[in-house]
């Protein structure tokens, strides 16, 4: 099965339990209308492929998710997630998911206002205009949740991959981005978040105005962001770094360009599959732990963005075939294992 989207966030679940915040955003997407065919076929391709019996602890997280629906069932708030519940029933048995909807059920915090789901493909960008006013713009392979209204004392948003905000100033609702490591607090500013589910790094950078950035929850720990500063956190070490950049640099994708500074050639690649809408395949003798700095503007082609990578790393060495929407970037001289 081709790893799409979903398959590669729900894979993401089960072989590493997410961090609050993620799950909320997951248990959102899960749930929700769109791509429901290709969730289905993930969901599918995973229970086919799991090899895993069913012992006492998972028996009883189903038994309490069940019991728990039993109290809520004639909500009608709550009608339409027991009906999506039923079409994702094979899955429970796999603990994560268990407890997603367990979780779903039982936080109180916004499970009564409508949400608004925007999933941008490989190859796409969109704006999208939140309810205070407030603009953003979704990159390409993101998931952003937002709610229709934003009720209560805190305007909160969702977001899977990268984003850049332009948000209305309101001093008494401040305006948070939860990600799957951070969270970023603001009253009224214009800052880019990039927090990709298969990357280590949230990154924060921020053009004018001022952010606090903190984890877990936590704003008596946060980091007070300037302008034209980068904030880059690395869940696998627990590490914050902050750098001065120019902030205006990190969002030109959001006019179509793309901006790669001191990236590995990894982080370059997942950047263009996204960008092109494309699968590049590299082969392992290639060293993927170089940096490198490179600018795409926005009429350059797939091929043109690799020309320039390639004579940037070393065009005596390395090369590129193509087959409809699949790269294969290899060594000079060696042919193309399919």
């Amino acid at each position: 099965m081709e790893q799409n989207k979903a398959y590669r966030i729900l894979q993401h679940l089960i072989s590493k339990m997410p961090s609050s915040e993620h799950r909320n955003l997951i248990r959102r997407w899960l749930i929700g209308e769109e791509n429901a065919e290709e969730k289905d076929s993930a969901i599918q391709h995973i229970w086919n492929n799991t090899n895993a019996a069913a012992d006492e602890s998972i028996y009883m997280s189903l038994a309490d998710t069940h019991s728990k629906i039993k109290q809520v069932k004639k909500q009608k708030s709550r009608r339409r997630f027991i009906k999506l519940l039923t079409r994702y029933t094979a899955i429970l048995i796999l603990p994560i998911i268990s407890g997603l909807t367990v979780w779903f059920i039982s936080d109180q915090r916004q499970v009564d206002v409508e949400l608004v789901e925007c999933y941008v493909a490989n190859g796409e960008r969109r704006t999208i205009e939140l309810p205070d006013g407030s603009q953003v713009q979704v990159n390409s392979g993101s998931l952003f949740i937002y709610p229709k209204e934003f009720i209560g004392k805190e305007r909160i948003v969702y977001l899977a991959g990268e984003a850049n905000f332009s948000v209305e100033s309101n001093h008494k609702k401040p305006f948070i981005v939860e990600s799957k490591s951070l969270q970023v607090r603001v009253v009224g500013t214009k800052f880019n978040v990039e927090s990709y589910p298969e990357n280590d790094q949230t990154i924060v950078t921020l053009e004018h105005g001022a952010v606090k950035v903190y984890k877990d929850k936590n704003p008596r720990k946060s980091i007070l962001m300037n302008p034209n500063e980068q904030l880059t956190y690395s869940s696998i070490e627990n590490r914050f770094t902050l750098s001065q950049v120019e902030a205006s640099s990190f969002a030109t994708w959001t006019s179509g360009e793309l901006y790669f500074s001191k990236k590995t050639l990894n982080q370059i690649l997942e950047t263009l599959e996204r960008h092109y809408n494309v699968d590049i395949h590299t082969d392992p003798l290639i060293n993927y732990t170089d940096h490198y700095t490179m600018r795409i503007r926005s009429h350059e082609t797939i091929e043109d963005a690799l020309n320039v990578l390639i004579q940037i790393v070393d065009s005596k060495k390395i090369t590129y075939k193509t087959a409809g929407q699949t790269i294969y970037l290899l060594p000079k001289g060696k042919e193309v294992r399919r």
